[in-house]
């Protein structure tokens, strides 16, 4: 079973992506409320794009505690730090290693 990290762009989709990884990692496949506990196997962790830094995103990838990073999309453009936080560095840097 992986576990992902989802960075959150502050976007209504990310749940969705959140059920989808979590079905995917070998979890259960259930609707529940964005707020309760999810009943997920292997839930992927999740960061605000402004929660996380791109060190925070790299020691949990050298630390094997999640085996792939997905960006959700998000309002705004990448060209504004503020739209996108820690995103576009994460994935210029796991894009090129």
């Amino acid at each position: 079973m992986l576990r992902s990290l989802l960075i959150d762009n502050y976007d209504s989709y990310t749940y969705n992506l959140f059920q989808l990884l979590a079905e995917a990692s070998g979890g259960e496949a259930k609707q529940t409320p964005a707020t309760a506990s999810h009943p997920y196997a292997v839930p992927p962790l999740v960061f605000k794009n402004d929660e996380i830094s791109l060190e925070g995103v790299v020691s949990l990838v050298e630390a094997g505690k999640v085996h792939n990073v997905v960006i959700s999309p998000g309002p705004g453009t990448p060209h504004s730090p503020h739209d996108i936080g820690a995103a576009m560095q994460a994935a210029a840097l796991l894009y090129a290693g």
